[in-house]
């Protein structure tokens, strides 16, 4: 088994935010922060979605020419007004190859966005997919979030919690089972 902190990791993020959630998460589980390298959508040039779907297959195939290396992709986008099924396959139309469960590449899609995950850790019995948390969450602290997913929330989490919050921990412990 490789330890944790040997994993480079690229994160394809929306914002700042998204970053922050993941490396917390990575960080609290041992990946090491300056292993992590985040390629943020650029302000003022278009969706954060957008960016991220435009660039998807690029940072695949990178990732498929150095997979036998210690990496990890991953990949986040809110699934904004769509479904998480929806967002999962704008982003996998972009390929020419289609994903394999070996690969060691995560794909989360927060529903209704990235601020309902926060709201989902503060209250989960009022948090629903459907509500924009937005600005309840404008200066949450997305690092503490992903440090409180990674040690209380993911390794508990009920099956009547989020779909797309199921679906997340279903990617990230395929690709734990990966590492090991």
């Amino acid at each position: 088994m490789t330890s944790k902190d040997q994993f480079r990791v690229t994160v394809l993020c929306e914002d700042k935010s998204h970053f922050h959630l993941v490396t917390g998460y990575l960080k609290t589980l041992g990946f090491e922060a300056r292993k992590m390298t985040g390629k943020i959508a650029p302000l003022g040039r278009g969706s954060g979605e957008q960016y991220v779907r435009e660039h998807f297959a690029e940072f695949v195939t990178a990732y498929r020419q150095v997979k036998h290396e210690n990496v990890i992709l991953v990949v986040i986008t809110d699934a904004d007004k769509h479904t998480y099924a929806h967002r999962f396959k704008t982003l996998t139309d972009t390929l020419t190859e289609p994903l394999s469960k070996e690969e060691k590449i995560v794909i989360l899609i927060p529903a209704k966005n990235i601020e309902t995950w926060f709201c989902y850790a503060d209250n989960p019995v009022e948090c629903d997919e459907k509500t924009d948390y937005k600005s309840q969450y404008k200066n949450a602290s997305s690092s503490a979030y992903g440090k409180k997913y990674a040690e209380d929330i993911c390794p508990n989490l009920p099956t009547e919690a989020l779909s797309a919050l199921q679906e997340a921990r279903m990617e990230v412990e395929r690709v734990k089972r990966l590492l090991s």
